[in-house]
């Protein structure tokens, strides 16, 4: 459909100064932390070196959409679960991210967080059904500790030793195997999988939590794959990132925790993120926003969750327990994150951190991440920080850095994303993940693929 959008970390500190410049423009919102400038001018569409739909084109290469059909740019059909893709927009489900199979190949992925029957698999527990044949997601099941096979992926605990699947190791049961309570589950659910079926570990939706298995870092809430012999998803030190299981509040990072596929598990908090959360550029409350890569080789925000030492405190968005752990005159809200304690509230277009600076309510990212304030909530397939941003029906799912509204019923239709080559304005974040709102040559605004555009 496109050409690839290339990494664009050479850009990020970029990004961030220009975001930052803007900020300190609205700072008789916030209070704390940032100078009272006069407010100047919104984020605008960048400059783009493409084509919009409905333009004359001579190759694919000339369109924003990367298609050129009779002479004239055209917007290209969505693709289908499993079918190579570059953005975001190539697929169908919105979602394009590393293959289930492993592999260096992205391809368009199921929003379940598992693979769809007739998708290629690496194990059981990437396929919805838990069923993995001859490298492809079919039934039968997986078969439970000492029950028959012939492959690894026949087995739930993915080891097929002499025909049997292997005793299972000390710690949590992955999906699929036989259990009594849920305490038993490395997803902390036990249920009838099957009418009159026996009691079995359930998988869990999007990614894969602590002590399930994996086949790589992606496939992991916590974005480290490893282990002896079977590979398994590995915890964090410190707090709990986004979707891992959680008892309290107080575990997540993100300081929510909350009912997901009836179990409770970390949710992400909307606009910035918080210390220690997973993240991927410059999409941290403080610290200048700068992602840092931990030892695990996990990117999380720097410092560390809740009040910080001696007399440092708390910038807007970080986790609080009380107005005095937060920054020059800031107070800690209902959502337990430091906000600005002003009542004038940040026009749509404007750079903000968090939801409740914004005068349309929604503090919305783009595909390069900046945020910036909004009315209307965040159509299917465009970027996200929450499920909150998201329009009914709708979920924030995907990898950290790249969350994107996906429907959570393949059979409801909502408002979709703007894809590339579409007409778009700079204040209704409609363009699809991957694409900008830019300014085109002939002076009219379209989405269009990062590679193509140059904001700053």
């Amino acid at each position: 459909m496109r050409p690839p959008s290339p990494d664009r970390s050479d850009s990020r500190a970029a990004r961030w100064a220009a975001r930052t410049a803007f900020a300190s423009a609205v700072l008789a919102l916030t209070a704390g932390c940032r100078n009272d400038v006069e407010l100047t001018s919104p984020l605008r569409p960048a400059p783009a070196a493409c084509a919009a739909n409905g333009a004359a084109c001579a190759t694919a290469a000339d369109c924003c959409s990367g298609s050129c059909t009779a002479g004239g740019c055209a917007a290209a059909a969505c693709l289908p679960e499993g079918s190579a893709c570059a953005l975001a927009a190539d697929c169908c489900s919105f979602l394009c991210g590393p293959s289930p199979a492993g592999g260096p190949a992205t391809v368009c992925l199921n929003p379940a967080g598992c693979s769809s029957d007739g998708q290629a698999c690496a194990r059981a527990g990437s396929c919805c059904s838990l069923g993995c044949a001859n490298g492809v997601c079919a039934a039968p099941m997986c078969a439970p500790a000492g029950g028959p096979c012939l492959a690894d992926a026949d087995c739930c605990d993915g080891t097929c030793t002499g025909g049997s699947c292997a005793a299972l190791m000390p710690g949590c049961r992955p999906a699929g195997e036989t259990c009594l309570t849920g305490a038993d589950c490395c997803g902390s659910l036990c249920t009838n999988l099957t009418e009159g079926g026996p009691l079995l570990c359930a998988l869990l939706s999007d990614c894969r939590v602590a002590g399930e298995l994996c086949t790589t870092a992606s496939d992991c809430c916590s974005g480290q794959c490893g282990g002896m012999g079977q590979t398994k998803c590995q915890p964090l030190p410190a707090c709990h990132p986004a979707l891992e299981l959680c008892k309290m509040p107080m575990d997540c990072c993100s300081g929510l925790c909350a009912t997901s596929d009836g179990v409770s598990r970390c949710a992400w908090a909307a606009g910035c993120r918080p210390a220690q959360e997973r993240c991927a550029s410059t999409e941290c409350c403080s610290g200048s926003g700068t992602c840092m890569m931990g030892p695990p080789g996990v990117g999380r925000c720097g410092g560390m969750p809740g009040p910080k030492m001696m007399s440092q405190c708390l910038d807007i968005g970080e986790v609080c327990k009380k107005p005095t752990d937060c920054c020059n005159g800031a107070t800690c809200g209902p959502e337990m994150r430091c906000t600005p304690s002003s009542s004038q509230c940040v026009p749509d277009g404007y750079p903000c951190a968090l939801d409740v600076e914004c005068c349309g309510t929604h503090c919305l990212p783009d595909a390069d991440g900046v945020l910036s304030c909004h009315t209307s909530r965040a159509p299917l397939g465009a970027p996200c920080t929450a499920t909150g941003d998201c329009y009914a029906g709708a979920a924030c799912a995907g990898s950290p850095g790249s969350l994107i509204c996906t429907p959570t019923d393949p059979t409801v239709t909502g408002t979709s994303c703007a894809g590339p080559g579409e007409p778009c304005t700079a204040t209704d974040a409609a363009c699809c993940a991957g694409t900008l709102c830019a300014t085109l040559s002939g002076g009219s605004t379209a989405c269009a693929p990062l590679a193509s555009t140059s904001r700053f």
